[in-house]
């Protein structure tokens, strides 16, 4: 470990400090000096350099999320409100005394956060600012720190409007308060606050909390839970964890799919009139492919530019499409019904054939039953059109619902029957999953409650309590404003 400053060889030593190099050894002696941590009966110069510990020093570390916003999948950011606590123990600083200050070049941890996007790395070398005693028996350290940032992380588009994200935040341990480089032989960050590692703390404290309004910031997305793992790489060590969230599908499905599949069903309609209306056709049909154009242009506007087509951009094409083979079908049909005008004359020798009247009343065709009480036949080519019509649409209509319940009944049944608390299928096997349900909720804001709520949120800030070391609160919560 380096730059503990002090020495485990002197003989009944408890607490080694380093004092500068400008600082006699006799200097504590003086009867009018201030008590100080130079003071120290077992004190001695030891000097300044690295100090090789069999182990390194257990950090653990908690955190409350106050704010979560800004979540932009067309960025790759979202913006998150932070308050840390870190702990570990100083073996040099145990049975310290009450009345003498830490000193100012003191070892100290600290918690990078390498893929926040607007923090300056230097503000996280804060030296001993917040350093206090947690336990001065055990020599118990801890210090706090409020980041206010937007963090990048990818996002998973390919099943848009029904995909499922995790924020990531990344933790690690590479360098000291004071800007100097750390290993995991120096340091070894932990996920929470563990009786194990950490001497002093009464019980295991949890990893994360969050505010109880939190949920209320992001209203697209459902927050699902947590997820978080510990590890060594690169000779450093690191806390990956992040919030898992689910997207609102519903909004989605009424206010964008159910829209274009209505636009798209419109276009139908065509098949229904007349091969000869092919003006009214066009106009229909123009109308709603200038509306699922205008669909096009709002979605990609929400969304990254991907590399890939998800669902919704497949459903669009989808629709385009569509309608771009109404327009072909209107205009086939129309060629061949132009083809039966020179059909003005019948014969008892045409061979019958019949079809709607409303083909022969297009045509002025003379519809008087003949000596066998049946109408004149219909030309052939007339005949045509209007099955080639029906043919064509049938086709296109089932294409378009199969292609339809393919890309979104599988999402849609998962997203509706999807019970909470389930751990997400995108989460590796080494990610611990703590639902939603499961995390402690700390209100914030303070709102006045009814009796029933207030017992339980006392219950809520004492656990909190437990792990941040605050005095009792009182029935309003007004303690937990300060972490």
């Amino acid at each position: 470990m380096r730059n503990l400053n002090y020495s485990p060889s002197m003989p009944g030593a408890t607490s080694f400090l380093a004092y500068p190099d400008d600082a006699g050894a006799g200097d504590h002696h003086d009867d009018a000096h201030e008590p100080s941590w130079s003071d120290h009966p077992h004190f001695e110069h030891v000097g300044l350099g690295v100090f090789d510990a069999a182990e390194p020093v257990h950090v653990g570390v908690s955190a409350l999320i106050k704010t979560l916003s800004k979540v932009d999948p067309m960025l790759g950011t979202f913006h998150m409100a932070l308050g840390m606590k870190v702990m570990w123990n100083d073996p040099r600083l145990v049975d310290f005394p009450e009345e003498w200050d830490l000193p100012e070049d003191l070892w100290v941890p600290n918690v990078m956060m390498p893929n926040t996007t607007d923090v300056p790395e230097d503000s996280l070398y804060e030296g001993m600012t917040a350093v206090k005693f947690s336990d001065r028996k055990t020599g118990l350290l801890e210090w706090h720190r409020n980041v206010q940032a937007h963090y990048s992380c990818s996002f998973n588009l390919r099943h848009f409007p029904f995909d499922e994200n995790l924020l990531a935040v990344r933790f690690n341990g590479s360098k000291l308060r004071d800007g100097r480089v750390a290993t995991a032989a120096d340091v070894v960050l932990h996920a929470g606050i563990p009786t194990k590692h950490i001497q002093g703390i009464k019980r295991d404290s949890p990893f994360l909390l969050w505010s109880d309004r939190l949920e209320e910031l992001v209203y697209e997305h459902e927050l699902v839970g947590i997820a978080y793992s510990e590890f060594v790489k690169s000779n450093c060590s690191f806390i990956s964890w992040g919030i898992c969230i689910r997207r609102h599908t519903s909004y989605y499905v009424s206010k964008v799919m159910l829209l274009l599949w209505m636009t798209t069903m419109m276009s139908f309609l065509t098949f229904f009139s007349s091969p000869a209306d092919l003006n009214a056709k066009g106009e229909l049909l123009i109308g709603c492919f200038t509306a699922i154009v205008a669909f096009l242009f709002v979605i990609n506007d929400k969304l990254p530019k991907t590399p890939f087509l998800h669902k919704l951009d497949k459903l669009v094409s989808l629709s385009l499409f569509t309608v771009f083979f109404c327009a072909v079908s209107a205009f086939v049909t129309y060629s061949i019904y132009d083809e039966c005008h020179c059909w003005t004359h019948f014969s008892a020798m045409d061979k019958p054939m019949f079809c709607d009247e409303r083909v022969a009343l297009d045509m002025n065709l003379d519809l008087t039953p003949n000596m066998n009480g049946t109408v004149p036949a219909v030309p052939t080519p007339a005949c045509l059109a209007i099955h080639v019509g029906w043919v064509w649409c049938g086709v296109q209509f089932f294409f378009y619902v199969g292609v339809n319940l393919a890309l979104f009944a599988p999402g849609m049944w998962q997203y509706w029957r999807a019970a909470p608390g389930v751990r997400p299928p995108y989460l590796s096997e080494a990610k611990t999953f703590v639902p939603q349900k499961k995390l402690i909720k700390i209100n914030l804001w303070c709102e006045e409650r009814t009796e029933g709520e207030k017992e339980l949120c006392i219950r809520v800030c004492v656990c909190c309590v437990c792990v941040f070391d605050y005095e009792r609160p009182t029935d309003d919560c007004r303690t937990y404003h300060a972490i």
